[in-house]
């Protein structure tokens, strides 16, 4: 694979680099962070770019907070500043990132997403028996460090970029060998590029004609049910020996039970919301309005947010369940069944 080179100068462009502010800056224009960095926007601008020209970049620490939707997550957000750069330097490398992802990686890429996985997931549901899903067991937390750089290496070579990729992946808890934080730009990249080896495994030496990714969520269909298992037991062997990687309990299924995958059910003939992306919505959608009657959201911020919470859902049959809930906040509708598990 050529590597790519001469690339900083284009991340410190003057123009790229104010790029790069407003894409940071969309929606937090008011946060004391990015008031502050626009008081001296020009100088500041120039300070991120001469540092990185110049490979002395210093990171700073992250703030770190933790949600619970549904499970418990620690986010991780870099410093404005750094936010600025990230953007910097992912805009003028996406391109590159994006020329080694298969068809069938889905996030992290224009043009993709999760609606289209899900849609390219119950094509897939509709031509085999079985399906086999798979997920990396604490995922973020768990990417070695020098595996990511040696993939790192392999797709550029300019030696100032790379010193900045490197520092980049060590800023978060310097020290460690293993995670990158959730919640940063790159380490969506970094994350998404990790497992594109594993891609490669999958479609190029088992022969696997329907497969698809979703950052570390990815999902094998067959026809023969021995051929998944026998399939999910050499996937396991690589991701271990190559990538230093673990997995949750898979499931392996028939397709006609339904696949749960990104917040629906998938089944060949139709598609629905997952129990939990129902129970989700419904406390989403009671609490956006409960501010609003409160006076705590304005008119514009309740339609903006409830557009969001409602395109998170569309992508699923859910007309009646949103209609039910709209009307009286509940869903008489029981949960999906199960699924066998390994």
């Amino acid at each position: 694979m050529k590597r790519t080179g001469n690339l900083i100068e284009r991340i410190v462009d003057a123009e790229n680099l104010r790029r790069a502010y407003l894409r940071a800056v969309a929606g937090k224009r008011d946060k004391p962070e990015a008031l502050r960095f626009r008081e001296n926007l020009d100088a500041n601008l120039a300070t991120i770019g001469r540092e990185l020209a110049e490979g002395r970049r210093r990171w700073g620490e992250f703030s770190r907070f933790t949600i619970y939707d549904p499970k418990e997550r620690e986010i991780a957000v870099a410093p404005f500043c750094d936010r600025v750069a990230h953007h910097a330097i992912i805009d003028v490398c996406e391109p590159i990132f994006e020329r080694r992802q298969i068809a069938q990686s889905f996030a992290c890429r224009k043009g993709k997403g999760q609606s289209a996985a899900v849609a390219l997931a119950q094509t897939y549901s509709r031509g085999a028996r079985y399906y086999l899903k798979m997920d990396v067991r604490k995922y973020f937390a768990s990417i070695d460090r020098e595996t990511l750089k040696r993939e790192l290496f392999r797709l550029f070579k300019d030696q100032t970029l790379l010193k900045a990729l490197c520092d980049v992946v060590d800023a978060y808890e310097p020290g460690a060998e293993r995670g990158i934080p959730i919640g940063s730009l790159t380490s969506q990249f970094f994350a998404n590029h990790y497992l594109t080896p594993l891609d490669r495994f999958i479609k190029e030496r088992l022969k696997t004609r329907r497969y698809l990714r979703y950052m570390d969520d990815f999902v094998l269909w067959d026809d023969d049910r021995d051929e998944l298992s026998r399939r999910r037991d050499e996937i396991e062997r690589f991701a271990a020996e190559k990538l230093l990687l673990t997995f949750k309990e898979s499931a392996l299924n028939l397709t006609s039970k339904g696949l749960t995958f990104l917040g629906t059910r998938v089944f060949p003939e139709r598609v629905r919301l997952a129990s939990r992306s129902r129970l989700r919505f419904r406390r989403k959608y009671a609490e956006l309005t409960e501010r609003f009657r409160q006076g705590l959201a304005t008119e514009t911020e309740y339609a903006e947010r409830t557009r969001a919470l409602f395109a998170f859902v569309e992508r699923a049959e859910s007309r009646a369940f949103r209609l039910r809930v709209m009307q009286t906040g509940d869903d008489a509708e029981g949960l999906e069944p199960g699924v066998a598990r390994r």
